[in-house]
């Protein structure tokens, strides 16, 4: 088994053409994680290992128990992560404002730069990616977990100080309360994925006044929320 970085390449057996074939499949690797916030253990994670900071920085953010704390510091010991944590301003969530409009051409131009993004799902098929966009793709990030995807990427944006006022939440993933709840908290305001929301993720983006869209890919989609930001 070779092994370069997240990915692996493991010999396996392929069924093709009435065939067993022997070939090499690339693979990734996950890993297991232990993070204490100022010396006490807070939980164990299991991730694609990149990009752990910024994973960190956005899963506190998203929790609303830290609403008035954010990472000052960052020390990574094997598989051990060692945050200590500063005071910050918190609050109530953003208010999701209604003046962003966004074209169907424009949404159906996302999905295809999102689509085309160099990420590990074209060679492994085995992770998640999340990017958030407004005209184009301006930030994306990726693991083995939906939502791990989704607090890299919000962690990278804190990190760049970008205002998410106006922006695009695309995903892959299938859209979930909790899920929707990550575009909630930062104020974002349309949230696309190239799979389908669940029920009670319609629900939350009708009461939030977020605009949701699911099965984003060859050329449609299905407006569940919000319907009037696009035109």
């Amino acid at each position: 088994m070779k092994k370069s970085g997240v990915v692996s390449s493991v010999p396996i057996s392929r069924f093709y053409n009435n065939a067993f074939l022997s070939v090499e499949d690339p693979v990734v690797s996950e890993t297991s994680l232990d993070i204490f916030l100022d010396g006490k253990f807070h939980t164990s994670i299991t991730v694609l290992d990149q990009e752990i900071e910024s994973l960190v920085r956005g899963l506190l953010f998203l929790d609303k128990r830290f609403r008035r704390q954010k990472p000052e510091t960052f020390r990574r010991d094997g598989n051990l992560c060692h945050v200590t944590l500063k005071q910050a301003k918190g609050g109530k969530d953003k208010i999701i404002g209604g003046r962003m409009r966004i074209s169907p051409d424009a949404i159906l131009k996302l999905a295809q730069d999102f689509t085309a993004l160099p990420t590990l799902f074209e060679k492994t098929g085995s992770v998640h990616t999340a990017a958030l966009a407004s005209s184009s793709i301006l930030f994306w990030a990726e693991d083995i977990s939906r939502r791990h995807a989704v607090h890299k990427l919000i962690g990278k944006c804190l990190e760049t100080e970008t205002d998410f006022t106006g922006k695009i939440l695309f995903l892959t993933c299938r859209v979930t309360a909790d899920i929707l709840d990550k575009a909630i908290i930062p104020g974002i305001p349309v949230v696309l994925s190239l799979s389908a929301p669940t029920r009670e993720a319609v629900e939350s983006a009708r009461e939030h006044g977020i605009t949701l869209c699911g099965f984003v890919r060859n050329g449609r989609f299905n407006v569940y929320s919000g319907a009037e930001r696009i035109g």
